[in-house]
């Protein structure tokens, strides 16, 4: 039985057997538009691959597509795509997890290496770590971060 995945990545499998020409009218039908002058025909059947999928099975999520443009600023202003907190290099979006006292924390890094735990923002891994156990604490060590060498 045929998914519409398996349709998809067959109409995707199609594409590297398409000539320039051919890929610039299937460009033209679904988007609306001429392809860029400068594309070349790699970054051409890239772009389709992509567009067919997100067309039959869904584009980014809203949080995705907020962390895109959240680095394309970045980007753009020339600073680097990672928070920083001490030595350790805390990546936005990424989800650190803990058990501690048969409970298992997720806390969750957002930008600026703030960190969100229980709906709540925290300035640091050490605040939550002190939230979670009561008492003071190196987040990095509670949460098992390992220096960035």
């Amino acid at each position: 039985m045929n998914t519409e995945k398996d349709f998809v990545y067959s109409k995707i499998a199609q594409l590297s057997t398409l000539s320039i020409k051919e890929l610039k009218k299937l460009w033209q039908e679904k988007t609306g538009h001429e392809p860029p002058s400068h594309m070349q025909k790699r970054a051409l059947r890239e772009r389709l691959a992509y567009k067919l999928q997100e067309c039959a099975l869904g584009g980014l999520s809203k949080e995705d597509q907020q962390q895109v443009e959240l680095y394309t600023k970045r980007l753009e202003k020339g600073e680097p795509l990672l928070g920083k907190q001490g030595d350790y290099v805390l990546t936005p979006g990424i989800i650190l997890t803990r058990e501690y006292n048969g409970r298992k924390h997720s806390v969750k890094v957002l930008d600026d290496a703030k960190v969100e735990y229980n709906g709540c923002v925290y300035r640091s891994l050490s605040a939550v770590a002190r939230e979670i156990t009561g008492t003071r604490w190196n987040g990095p060590k509670f949460f098992h971060l390992e220096r960035r060498s």
